[in-house]
């Protein structure tokens, strides 16, 4: 990447979030609200609309970066961690897509693939290999859009890289190696927990509800929409994030994250996971994640900013755009 300034872009399913980083150090991060219903079923209805929050997000900011680093939605992407036999690039772009035959109903000729390799992957004359699948429409739609914005658009990849990235970092920094890492990113549709050993992704659990079912029950209790409940959590307006119905939502994602470590745990039974690290939309709820101390006991629950050296930002500011931040380190 040379000295590049790149812009980390995610586009959530409520909010925007993007990252300045130049010359590999977090600049700038800003997460704003989206116009309701922008996004459905993962897609974005309006390119125009799109692109005018971002220009305008960028302007408002002072951020002037050209090269654009886009993560792509988890739900438009297949990941695999795989084991081939030795190959040439050549042979991987033939054998690749065949990994994936099982996994969708359309054509393999449909989608884009792709790869990481890990620095000591050759042996018994096998490769490991963390390999991806995106359908080409999609990666053609944000690239167009993207464009239009004038960007140049070097990076288009998903949260699996991103997290890669940002453990690259933090280890450098450390001076350490191959330690175990679960990023619990709590998102408005979907939350993943993330399980990575050193750089290498080993598995990600996604939970079936995200923390929408939260903001919802605030918007029934005010009645507001709700984007307004978004602003009313995160202000904890009239002590809501202690509402009862919250502590109950709090408590049922929480007895499912538990679900998903002891099963990690029971299938990697080498594990000596000792911390989660939260990011996203939900970990600004401090008393959701005062209940996910309680009932994760056996973990410590850390803000995933801890990885991230920054100059004059808030760790709620690295928090909430940290995968903005790991697609464009």
């Amino acid at each position: 990447m040379g000295n590049k300034h790149y812009l980390g872009i995610d586009i959530g399913h409520d909010r925007l979030k993007l990252a300045s980083i130049k010359n590999g150090r977090v600049c700038k991060a800003v997460a704003v609200q989206m116009p309701e219903n922008l996004i459905k079923n993962g897609r974005i209805i309006s390119h125009e609309i799109m692109i005018e929050l971002i220009k305008t997000t960028m302007k408002a900011n002072g951020i002037k970066e050209k090269y654009a680093a886009l993560l792509l939605p988890s739900d438009s992407v297949y990941i695999r961690n795989i084991t081939m036999p030795v190959m040439t690039e050549d042979q991987l772009k033939i054998n690749l897509p065949y990994e994936f035959r099982d996994y969708f109903n359309e054509e393999l000729h449909e989608y884009y693939y792709d790869y990481a390799t890990y620095e000591d992957n050759e042996k018994d004359d096998n490769m490991e290999l963390l390999a991806v699948a995106v359908k080409k429409d999609v990666v053609s739609d944000y690239r167009a859009m993207l464009i239009k914005c004038g960007f140049k658009v070097e990076i288009i990849a998903p949260a699996a890289c991103a997290f890669r990235n940002i453990i690259n970092l933090y280890e450098k920094n450390a001076n350490i190696s191959g330690a175990e890492y679960c990023f619990l990113d709590l998102g408005y549709r979907n939350i993943h927990l993330n399980f990575y050993k050193g750089n290498k992704h080993i598995a990600t659990r996604e939970l079936e509800n995200g923390i929408s079912t939260i903001y919802n029950s605030i918007a029934n209790a005010f009645n507001v929409d709700t984007h307004l409940a978004h602003t009313y959590l995160l202000e904890n307006f009239e002590n809501c994030q202690s509402r009862k119905e919250c502590i109950d939502s709090y408590n049922s994602i929480a007895i499912e994250i538990l679900r998903s470590l002891n099963f990690y745990q029971f299938s990697n039974p080498d594990s000596q996971l000792k911390s989660i690290y939260i990011s996203g939309g939900g970990a600004s709820i401090r008393e959701m994640i005062n209940v996910f101390k309680e009932v994760l006991s056996d973990v410590e629950i850390k803000d995933a900013s801890e990885l991230i050296p920054a100059d004059n930002l808030s760790r709620e500011e690295i928090d909430n755009a940290l995968l903005a931040i790991g697609i464009a380190l």
